[in-house]
């Protein structure tokens, strides 16, 4: 529990003032607030696109239509979650009790792209990647001192 004492807090951001007979509705949808995709994962996606792009460069292959295919779905996955983010927020949900919380299809939608989807691009940016990791010296290469990699 937190208690605040003479801070400004802006309206908007008041959940329940004294309605105290709304607060088991509000604890059952907490649920879907407390796990809002903040579209952070989106960007996670980006990083990984430009990983497996920057791979295929390296292993010579940026022009091949499969690696683009991939880059392609990649971005494809990494825009959904980052757009779900986005409309959660702005399509909210209206309660009986005339307090909002976001959009809770959305909200699952975009967490299942998080969860499911964001799998399936850093599958693919590993298979793009796949020679190039494979090639790379490994640990022990490192702390090996007869090693050429060091």
């Amino acid at each position: 529990m937190v208690i605040f004492e003479d801070v400004f807090i802006p309206w908007e951001q008041v959940y329940l003032y004294g309605e105290y007979e709304s607060a088991g509705i509000w604890c059952v949808t907490s649920a879907i607030t407390t796990a809002i995709p903040t579209g952070v994962q989106g960007g996670v996606g980006d990083i990984l696109i430009g990983r497996g792009a920057t791979a295929a460069d390296y292993n010579g292959l940026p022009n091949v239509s499969h690696i683009n295919n991939k880059l392609a779905e990649m971005l494809k996955v990494t825009e959904a979650i980052y757009g779900c983010s986005i409309a959660l927020r702005w399509k909210p949900h209206r309660l009986r009790r005339g307090f909002t919380i976001v959009d809770p299809v959305l909200s699952n939608t975009s967490k299942l792209y998080e969860g499911k989807e964001l799998a399936e691009v850093i599958r693919m940016m590993i298979e793009i990647a796949a020679v190039w990791w494979q090639m790379f010296p490994s640990d022990k290469d490192f702390a090996n001192p007869r090693s050429d990699h060091c």
